[in-house]
């Protein structure tokens, strides 16, 4: 309730002060792109603010209260308490943006606001609550103390989410400005398959790749001392890399008419894709 009134009230401050201008009534689009900026800020704002707080303290409380053990030894596997760990957070984070809808869709009856704008801040936000929800886990899961949980969470929330807010709002100015009808242009000049891998492909595999590793991580941290860890990192490995194999081939097979003779640009190509190996290779070791 708390975060939907706070919401709630600076929607309507940006409804007041944009009424206010005198040029409101015959620009009520510009009232109708507030509310829809302001809507989609505060709540990116909170959702970083909420759902840490969510489930942060899953894996901690179930020690704190002694049941951890009777958790692990029960005939669920720790793939899955995690998975219901993260699918009860989602549950949580799912009903706060479906109540929060109903805010933002104010804004249609100003104008100014197209259904694709709602939808491509939706899907970063959903994205984006995913991500904050297994990393929260985690947390949850790598230390002892709800506190120490708490504390680790938040730090990193805090860290992270001046560059979060700073691209949502980069993301609503772009959309607001006009853009959107020139990024929608350029995808459509850019050729199916780049558009299908690089704007659909490309971040789903990111945030997956990203939310993989962390399941990962975290069963590892409850699975049994004599439990198979290695295994999965091994498969997640070979799938990134894979993955990233045939997404660099598929681009430069279906681009090689437009590639012309730039030794600077292929060199460069190469290089990212020797140190991204090495990288992962380092890594799997670590692991």
């Amino acid at each position: 309730l708390l975060p939907m009134v706070v919401i709630g009230a600076m929607v309507m401050i940006v409804f007041i002060m944009g009424a206010a201008d005198p040029d409101a009534s015959s620009q009520p689009d510009k009232i109708g792109q507030l509310i829809y900026a302001a809507f989609f800020v505060a709540q990116t704002i909170v959702l970083l603010l909420v759902i840490p707080a969510f489930c942060c303290t899953t894996i901690t409380e179930e020690r704190e209260r002694k049941t951890f053990d009777l958790l692990i030894t029960s005939n669920l596997k720790p793939w899955e308490v995690i998975w219901g760990k993260v699918q009860a957070t989602m549950a949580y984070v799912m009903t706060f943006l479906l109540a929060s809808a109903p805010l933002v869709f104010i804004s249609f009856l100003f104008g100014g606001v197209s259904p694709e704008m709602l939808i491509v801040c939706y899907v970063v936000q959903l994205l984006l609550s995913v991500i904050l929800t297994v990393f929260s886990i985690f947390c949850s899961a790598l230390v002892r103390t709800s506190k120490v949980a708490t504390v680790l969470a938040y730090m990193a929330v805090f860290l992270s989410g001046v560059f979060v807010v700073i691209g949502e709002v980069v993301l609503v100015i772009a959309l607001l400005e006009g853009d959107w009808a020139g990024l929608v242009d350029t995808i459509a000049g850019i050729g199916t398959f780049n558009e299908i891998l690089g704007v659909y492909i490309a971040p789903l595999f990111v945030v997956a790749s990203i939310c993989s590793l962390l399941f990962i991580l975290t069963v590892n941290r409850i699975r049994p001392a004599t439990g198979n860890r290695s295994t999965p990192m091994r498969i997640f490995t070979t799938i990134f890399m894979l993955g990233i194999t045939a997404a660099y081939a598929a681009a430069l097979w279906t681009n090689r008419s437009s590639v012309t003779d730039t030794e600077d640009l292929l060199a460069f190509q190469l290089v990212f894709y020797i140190c991204t190996y090495l990288l992962l290779f380092f890594s799997t070791l670590a692991f």
